[in-house]
């Protein structure tokens, strides 16, 4: 009987051992593999004219440019107040996959989804292609009020991307736009 407890006492303390040396490398393993909190997105302005909201350029008539894969440009825009504000896009390839081309809008009110797009922003939009077809990205304001407006656009596919923007007023549905031929930041 003595052999017997004094075995199982050896079971148990190595038991006992292995999990004193193994539950350490356990928990410290675990940490790492938990999530942390989000983390803001990679800001890709670069200072120069169009490639953050603070050098964000004016759209004056329809613009005409290209996006090349991964890149961003921003617009800003104002409303006077006396009748909704839109900005349409219209984008060729139009059948570039799914949402590759996106346009978010911003604002320095805080309202809104904060540093989304860039710091001390606030996304209060999205450009929708809803009933418009292929390519083409439509936001409009939701009241007569006087503000500025900054508007992003990003090619996330893989592929250059030709674009016309325009800001189209509250016309219903929006103009066709003719992307097909730009010539780098020109208005017609």
């Amino acid at each position: 009987m003595p052999s017997f407890i004094a075995r199982r006492f050896c079971v148990i303390a190595a038991v006992l051992l292995a999990l004193g040396v193994l539950l350490p490398t356990i928990a410290e393993a675990s940490t790492f593999a938990l999530p942390g909190p989000p983390l803001p997105p990679d800001f890709e302005g670069t200072g120069t004219v169009g490639q953050d909201p603070v050098n964000a350029l004016a759209i004056n008539g329809t613009v005409h440019n290209t996006l090349v894969p991964g890149q961003p440009v921003w617009y800003q825009v104002s409303g006077s107040g006396k009748a909704p504000l839109a900005v349409t896009v219209d984008t060729n390839p139009a059948n570039v996959a799914g949402n590759a081309v996106q346009m978010h809008v911003d604002w320095q009110t805080p309202t809104g989804m904060q540093n989304a797009d860039w710091p001390g922003f606030y996304r209060i939009g999205d450009g929708t292609s809803s009933g418009f077809g292929p390519g083409v990205l439509y936001w409009q304001t939701g009241s007569n009020t006087s503000n500025t407006y900054f508007v992003e656009l990003v090619n996330t596919s893989s592929e250059p991307v030709n674009y016309a923007i325009a800001l189209t007023g509250s016309q219903f549905p929006p103009p066709i736009l003719d992307p097909s031929a730009p010539t780098p930041l020109t208005s017609s």
